[in-house]
C-alpha cells in the first residue's frame, strides 16, 4: 500500500485508516468510519473515498457506474495484470465470465470433489505429530486445489505451481507500492510463461480448449488462470489458516456445522479486504453520494463487520441467520467466481484432519493477525496431539 492519510475525523485512538497503526489494527477506525463517516474521503487532490457500511458496499458493487477497469487501471498499469474479469466492465466482462464459470464455476467443483478430498487426505496422512498449519497444510492444499479445478494435476509438477502461485501473490494488491509493481510484473510475465508452456502439455485439457470452445484468445485463457491464482491461492490459504485454527479449539463447530459455520469464518475474516472501482458517473448510495471520477475504495471487512447487517459480528456463528449473504466475495456482476472452490475446500480440510487426527489441538489459545492492509492474514500456530488414523 502507498496510500496514506492523516484524517481530521478520527478522535484520539482512532489510527487513520491506512496509517501503520491501521495496519496492526483496522477494527477501532473501521468501526469510527461505519458509525460517523461511512463515505469517508481521503484527505489528498484526488478524489478518494472509502465505503464502510454493508448496504453502501452491496450498492456500489452492484451499480455500473462503479467501473472495475478505471478501479483497476493504476494496477493494471503498473503491475502488468493481463486483460481479465477483474479490470473488465460489461460485454468484454462477460465473454470472459463464460469461460471462467466453466473452469472455475460450482459444476467444476462438484465433478472435482472426490479428487478435492483424496488431496486433502493423503496431505494430513503424512503431517508430522507437530505441525504449522500454514505452510504444512493450508498452502498446500491451496496449491493441489488449484491443479485440481484448473485440470492441471497430472501436467504440472507441485513445486513449480507452488512457487508460481507464491511469487504472482504480491499483484493482490490493488494499490501496489512501486517496489510490489515491479516484483508483481515480473512474477507475472513468468506466470503467463509458465502457463502457456503447461497448456501446450495438455491439449485435451478444459484450460487448453477454452479459446475454441468460447471464442477466446489463449492469451485471455492464460488471463482467467492468472486471476484465478493471484485472487484464489493466498486467500484460500489463508482462509483455511484462520477456520482450521479456530475449530481445533475445545469450542469448535459440530460436523453438522461446519459448513454454515466456515462461512461465517470467511465473513468474520475476509482475505481480500476491500476492492477498487472508479465511478464513470456520480453514484448514489444509502449513506451519501459520490461524484462522477472518484476512485471508490469498497471495504468489504468493514462491510462484513456491520453490526446493521450482522449483528454480534465480531463472533464466528454457526446458527447466523443467512451466514452466506456477506461480502467477502463481493456482490453482483464481479462476485468472485472462486466462490463455489473456497466453499468446499475449507469445510473439507477441517474434516480431512479431525477424522484423521482425532484431538489435535492448536497449541496457542491467543489468535493473532499479522500487522498488514493488504491482504487481511493470521499468523499461522502450531497443531499437536491427536492420534493418527
Amino acid at each position: 500500500m502507498t496510500t496514506t492519510t492523516d484524517s481530521p475525523a478520527a478522535p484520539p485512538g482512532v489510527a487513520p485508516i491506512f496509517s501503520p497503526l491501521f495496519a496492526i489494527n483496522p477494527e477501532p477506525t473501521l468501526s469510527h468510519l461505519r458509525e460517523h463517516d461511512p463515505v469517508h474521503r481521503l484527505p489528498g487532490p484526488e478524489p478518494v473515498y472509502v465505503l464502510t457500511r454493508a448496504a453502501d458496499a452491496e450498492a456500489a458493487l452492484r451499480d455500473p457506474a462503479c467501473s472495475a477497469a478505471g478501479g483497476q487501471e493504476e494496477r493494471s498499469r503498473r503491475s502488468g495484470a493481463p486483460v481479465s474479469m477483474l479490470n473488465t466492465d460489461g460485454a468484454e466482462h462477460d465473454s470472459l465470465r463464460r469461460p471462467g464459470a466453466a473452469l472455475l464455476g460450482p459444476a467444476a467443483v462438484r465433478a472435482s470433489s472426490g479428487a478435492l478430498a483424496a488431496a486433502a487426505g493423503n496431505l494430513v496422512s503424512e503431517l508430522p505429530a507437530r505441525f504449522d498449519i500454514t505452510s504444512a497444510y493450508a498452502e498446500p492444499l491451496a496449491t493441489l486445489a488449484l491443479l485440481e479445478i484448473l485440470g492441471l494435476a497430472d501436467h504440472a509438477r507441485f513445486g513449480d505451481f507452488d512457487r508460481h502461485a507464491r511469487a504472482v501473490s504480491v499483484a493482490i494488491d490493488p494499490m501496489p507500492s512501486p517496489a510490489q509493481a515491479a516484483q508483481g510484473a515480473l512474477a507475472m510475465g513468468e506466470f503467463d510463461g509458465y502457463v502457456e508452456r503447461l497448456v501446450a502439455t495438455a491439449p485435451n485439457s478444459l484450460l487448453a480448449q477454452l479459446p475454441s470452445r468460447f471464442g477466446i484468445t489463449p492469451e485471455q485463457a492464460r488471463g482467467i488462470v492468472s486471476l484465478a491464482v493471484v485472487g484464489g491461492w493466498s486467500p484460500l490459504a489463508e482462509v483455511v489458516t484462520t477456520a482450521l485454527e479456530l475449530a481445533l479449539r475445545d469450542d469448535g463447530p459440530a460436523d453438522a456445522d461446519l459448513e454454515p459455520w466456515c462461512d461465517d469464518v470467511i465473513r468474520w475474516h475476509t482475505p481480500i479486504p476491500f476492492v477498487a472501482r472508479r465511478t464513470i458517473s456520480a453514484l448514489t448510495v444509502p449513506s451519501g453520494a459520490i461524484p462522477a471520477g472518484a476512485q471508490v475504495l469498497i471495504h468489504l471487512g468493514s462491510a462484513n463487520r456491520d453490526g446493521r447487517r450482522f449483528p454480534d459480528p465480531d463472533r464466528v456463528d454457526a446458527q447466523r441467520p443467512a451466514a452466506s449473504a456477506h461480502l467477502a466475495f463481493g456482490h453482483g456482476a464481479h462476485v468472485c467466481l472462486g466462490t463455489a472452490l473456497v466453499r468446499a475446500v475449507v469445510p473439507l480440510a477441517i474434516r480431512s484432519l479431525r477424522s484423521q487426527r482425532p484431538g489435535a489441538r492448536v497449541a496457542s489459545s491467543l489468535f493473532v493477525w499479522r500487522p498488514g492492509i493488504f491482504p487481511r492474514r493470521p499468523m499461522s500456530a502450531i497443531v499437536h496431539g491427536g492420534v493418527a488414523t
